[in-house]
């Protein structure tokens, strides 16, 4: 009897060690499956699962969501001073006997100072211009484009007036100040520098996400400007 109840306590233990076995091999593959399906979007570091640093995985999706939210991603600027000139005339009387009717003309000369900020709107682009293969990430940016012009009534400074000019004359020749900056910056391609400081760039900004291998895909943008 002593002998057969020792028998039976064995086989009940070893079953008990073998259910057990199972049991946790099941939840490791579970665990595992999980962790590559990732259903919910998790981010995870490969090293701390095991108590270590390591590069931080993310899906495609949040990648893209983090990317959007940066939206206005500057790569290139363009800076200018210069003269900016106006005329006008305006009708006068000849004299007090004569109702003669002159023509007087008035210039008025702005030293001007512009910016223009080009770059990449990233808030256009999909999901299918992100694809992530471990800590590799391979990325096409959206055409370059302009972002700003800033010329501020400050960089306006009123160098020569002659006659009375309003303050709507004033402004109408700050908005010809805006677009000429505007045209030189095309005229002196600050979209293909944008597109050239932008590759560097936004490989830096992955690379700072933690991905190890950044591939980086440019727009090309027209040769001409209309």
């Amino acid at each position: 009897m002593g002998l057969n109840n020792a028998m039976n306590s064995a086989v009940k233990m070893a079953k008990i060690k073998l259910y057990a076995a199972i049991v946790g091999v099941v939840v490791v593959v579970a665990a595992l499956l999980l962790l590559w399906w990732n259903p919910f979007g998790w981010s995870f570091s490969l090293g701390s699962l095991f108590g270590g640093g390591g590069v931080k995985i993310e899906n495609t999706a949040n990648v893209v969501e983090k990317v959007k939210k940066i939206s206005q991603f500057t790569t290139a600027c363009y800076y200018e001073e210069y003269v900016l000139q106006s005329r006008k005339g305006v009708a006068e009387e000849k004299g007090i006997f004569t109702k003669s009717i002159d023509t007087v003309y008035y210039d008025i000369v702005l030293t001007v100072r512009g910016t223009v900020r080009a770059g990449y709107d990233l808030s256009k682009m999909e999901q299918s211009d992100i694809t992530i293969s471990g800590d590799t990430i391979n990325v096409r940016l959206p055409q370059p484009e302009v972002l700003d012009v800033i010329s501020n009534p400050s960089d306006y400074k009123i160098f020569e007036e002659q006659g009375e000019w309003s303050h709507e004359e004033i402004v109408a020749i700050q908005s010809e100040g805006k677009i000429k900056t505007l045209n030189n910056a095309l005229k002196n391609n600050i979209l293909g520098k944008a597109n050239e400081q932008g590759k560097q760039r936004v490989a830096n900004l992955f690379t700072a996400m933690g991905f190890k291998q950044v591939n980086v895909t440019t727009t090309p943008v027209p040769t001409t400007v209309e």
